[in-house]
Order: structure tokens, then sequence, then C-alpha cells
């Protein structure tokens, strides 16, 4: 059974307020565990997994939610949703939400970010300070309005918000993929299809409030010529974000940022996926606060293949890098995700001048394809653990999604591998997109966070899933347990009418703790969930996929 949130704290909270206070456009519904399946065993995990073919003659819809109802497990309370709809789209979501973040203002406002991919939305921004209210501010424009009310402007593939909640960053691409094609001459990129793509267009940034449905410009002086690169807004007044400060990224711009901040200086990490591993790169930043706001410093640069393992090959997907502090040697140092290059631990102490303190890989079946880490936080019986996982876009050959690997980084310059996790439960052979049979993360593991002892995946088309770290005995977290699973199962009448690539339903690549036991979920097309997952009730866990991984996908 699941138990009550903590009304204590939640009282808390709604005293403290929270930003455009009785503007809230999707009351909380207080908790509910209306998803919850009926078994109490460990059947929960396959039924949770439902394939396009669940049984002989029966046809399964990825895309129609309600033949995902009933799939999370009742540890994972649900205490509000808000689909994030405004006036421009028919009191419907932007949709597309892919990856964010979250931060505090000095003021106590836990401000969340999250970036919508192929709309005239930039990013979406909510207050979450109260996880039974959670407040949909806005949508930060970064485009030019067109003739027929639709803006055309750079993709946005991610979003972060530094960690004092003052400046959002944006991963500006070229606009691939958007639905409203910019226009301008064409420049073709090896490895894209039918790519007509603008060198660059013209941007006005503006904000529409979720409140009013009213459209903020920043003024006619703002109009400014973007080319793909990392984008500063600030968050000043979050009522009104204005536009800061860019820097170019070539050729394709970056795929994702991360921000941290280290001894008082706010840092900024823009990895940029040009396809081919030799032409990636990594750029970092300090921002700088003048009168005039916020500035992108650039202080260094590193490219995709100077460190790391061979890669064999030329093409590279999704790089990423974390920025933390070592709790061990007290040091600063990067993560880098490398793809196939693996991951790579570089020293940050001099940020002019980055250099690899060590470096780790998996060579066994499927072993590249690392997408991201995330540093965990403190130090047990004298070790330091980090967890780094993969992204596919099709079924690995001998497991059900990728691995999210739980590395021992103590010494940085000697990364052992202490375990490995995937879903317990198969998934289907063929993650094709249904609508062109094009490839689809459909069941991939995405972006991760941990809260205390569990850790929390990402999954696309899976929903979050959450799994048991044992730093006491870390033998146990060679194979670790799966516990609970949150679905997201509302109405897509409440979202976009899905039409994309990406409009599964549900379709989730982040998750976003706010304090305790409280996550942020964006679901690509149906909006936000505000969820407390109960620690205390973990559900029977299925037996763990083998870190050695079975032959085929049977």
């Amino acid at each position: 059974m699941s138990r009550a949130p903590s009304f204590v704290l939640l009282g808390a909270l709604l005293a403290a307020g929270v930003l455009a206070s009785g503007c809230v456009t999707s009351p909380g519904q207080g908790p509910t565990t209306a998803s919850a399946p009926d078994a109490l065993d460990t059947s929960w995990a396959a039924k949770a997994l439902v394939n396009d073919t669940p049984a002989p003659g029966v046809k399964h819809d990825h895309r129609n939610w309600s033949q995902h109802v009933g799939l999370s497990t009742p540890n994972f309370v649900e205490l509000a949703h808000d689909s994030l709809g405004v006036k421009y789209y028919d009191n419907a979501s932007a949709g597309e939400y892919f990856c964010g973040g979250t931060g505090t203002t000095k003021d106590g406002h836990k401000l969340a970010v999250i970036s919508s991919y192929d709309t005239d939305v930039a990013f979406v921004l909510v207050d979450v300070t109260d996880p039974l209210h959670p407040v949909h501010l806005g949508d930060y424009l970064l485009g030019a309005p067109t003739p027929t009310g639709q803006d055309v402007g750079p993709t946005t593939y991610d979003v972060d918000i530094t960690p004092d909640g003052a400046h959002v960053v944006i991963a500006a691409d070229l606009p691939l993929g958007q639905n409203h094609a910019p226009t301008g001459d064409a420049v073709a990129l090896p490895g894209i299809a039918s790519a007509a793509l603008a060198p660059h267009v013209t941007i006005q940034p503006r904000f529409r409030d979720a409140c009013t449905g009213e459209v903020r410009a920043e003024g006619p002086e703002q109009s400014l010529p973007m080319w793909p690169g990392t984008v500063l807004v600030s968050l000043a007044d979050p009522k009104n974000p204005a536009f800061e400060d860019f820097v170019p990224a070539p050729v394709i711009g970056p795929h994702s940022v991360s921000t941290a901040s280290i001894d008082n200086v706010t840092y900024v990490a823009a990895s940029t996926t040009n396809l081919v591993h030799q032409g990636s790169y990594f750029q970092f930043f300090q921002i700088e606060e003048l009168p005039t706001g916020g500035k992108l410093v650039p202080v260094s640069m590193v490219d995709a293949g100077q460190y790391g393992n061979p890669v064999v090959g030329t093409f590279n997907g999704h790089v990423d890098a974390e920025i933390a502090v070592h709790p061990v040697t007290k040091k600063p140092v990067v993560y880098l995700s490398d793809w196939d290059g693996g991951l790579v631990v570089l020293d940050f102490s001099n940020p002019a001048a980055p250099l690899e303190l060590g470096a780790w890989h998996d060579a066994g079946a499927d072993g590249g394809a690392l997408h991201s880490t995330r540093s965990i936080e403190g130090v047990y019986n004298g070790h330091h653990y980090l967890l780094a996982g993969q992204e596919f876009t099709s079924h690995p050959s001998n497991r059900p999604s990728g691995w999210i690997y739980i590395l021992d980084d103590t010494d940085p310059a000697n990364v052992k591998e202490v375990g490995r996790w995937t879903l317990p439960a198969e998934t289907q052979d063929n993650w094709a997109r249904s609508n062109n049979g094009g490839g689809v993360e459909l069941f991939s593991t995405h972006y991760f966070r941990v809260i205390n002892d569990t850790a929390f995946v990402a999954m696309y088309h899976a929903g979050v899933w959450a799994f048991k770290l044992n730093f006491t005995n870390p033998e146990m977290m060679k194979e670790p347990p799966s516990v609970g699973v949150f679905v997201p199962d509302k109405p897509a009448d409440k979202g976009r009418v899905p039409k994309s690539g990406y409009d599964f339903a549900p379709f989730v690549l982040d998750v976003l703790p706010t304090g305790g036991n409280y996550l942020t979920v964006f679901d690509g097309l149906t909006g936000v969930y505000s969820l407390q997952y109960d620690p205390d009730h973990p559900m029977p866990s299925p037996t763990p996929w083998p870190a050695s991984g079975k032959t085929g996908a049977g």
C-alpha cells in the first residue's frame, strides 16, 4: 500500500506561496493511486512494457493513451497534473517535451524548465514549489513570427536552468525536424536525408504568459540573426524571461547543455554532436554577471576524439558533459559521455585547460552509445559512485534496453564497474516509428537521477523506472533490483494530437527531483506530472536482467 504524502511539508509549501499565485491553470488533484495495477506481484514489470502485438490477433497502439492506463505502481503517488495548455494552441500543450532541469531562486521558489523539440516553443517554465499545485508560468519563444502566426526558429534539443534559478541555457540547433520550416538557402549535411535547412534565421525572443495568453516581445531591437549555438536567458523576473547572450556552435549546434555552480562561479557545458565523431566537441563557459545581464564567457573546448576510447568508424550520436565536484578529491571534474568513445573524466581545476584523469568504456556487445552520466552525492564507506547510461534507437542485441552502469570512480584515474541495470522484462524486437518506419528510442534508457538510494530512469515510451542502489553492500549492485514504474496515462485530448515521430503516449525523456522524494515528470504529449515516491514500499522485484546479457531478443 502507498502512503499519503507529508502534508506537514505540503502545508508549509502552501504557506510559502508560488509565483503567479491564483493563476493555476489546472488545480492539484491530490494524492491518487488510481493507476495502480491489480496484482502486487512481479508481473507489474512486464505489464508496463506492453508491445504492439500483446496477443495473437490483438494490436496495441503505442500512440493511444487509453491503452496505457493502470500501468504505474502504487509507490509512485501522483499528486497533480497540468496539461500545460495555452490559448494559442486552443488550450492544448505545445508538446514534444524532451529534456530540462530545475533550480531554486534566492527567494526559495523551485522552477522547472523543459524543452519543446519541434515546435515554436524553446522552453516551458513551471513553478514547482508546491508539489500539489505546479504553476505553468509560460512558454519562451525563440523564433520570429510569420504571417500565419507561427514562429520560425531553431530547434531546441535541450535546456537547463542554473542551480540558483537565475538563468536558462538553451541548446539551439538547426531547425531539423521542426514543424515550422524556415526559409533560406538550403544546406546539405552528411547523413541527414532530405535536409533543407537554413544557415540562420532571424529571431525575436518573446514570452507567452500562460495565465493571460499575452505574448510579450522584448522589442524590435532584439531581433537578431541566430545560428546554431548556446543561448542564455535571464529569469530575474520569471514572469518575463529576457534574452541575454548567444555563442555559436557550428555545424548542427549543441545536443545537450548542463549547468553547475562551484565556488560561487556558474559554469555551462554545451555538447555538440555533429554526427561525425572527430567533428563533435564540448564547450565550457562561465556566466559573468554584468549590469546589462548575464554573459557566456568561453573558457575552453574539448574535441570528442581528443580523449577516451578510440572509435572505430566515424558516426557519433549524442554527447553530453556533467560538471561536478568530486567528493573524495574535492576537485572539480567533468564527466564526458562520448558515445562510442565511452566515459572520460577530466580534471576541471583549471577550466581553461581541462586534462584527462581517467576513462572507461564497455567492450561488450552494444557497449557504446554512452549518452549521459550522473554523479551520486556523498561518499559511502570511502567510495564514490557514478551512474552512466546508454541510448538506442533500436533493440540492443542481448537485452531489452540500454544499460545504466554503476561505476566506482573513487580514484578518477581508475574507474571500475560495480554493476549494471536494464529493464527486467523483454521489449518488442522492432522499435520502428509506426508513422515512417525509421528507428526510434521506443524503450530506450535516457536521462536519470538519484534520490538517496533509488535511481529513477526516464525511458521514453516505458515511462519512469526506479531501481535500488545498495551502497552498504556494493555486491548487491551488480544486478540491482527494479522497484517501481510510473507510466503517464492522462488523455491525449489534453495535449496535441499524435502526429510527429516522437508523439507516443507516453513519451518521457527526463525526470527531475524537486526535494525530498518529490519528482517532476514531463510527458511528451500530455504535460507535467507532480509525483511523490514512497521508498518504504518498493514493489516486489522481478529477477534482474543478467549483467552478462542474453542472446537474442525473444
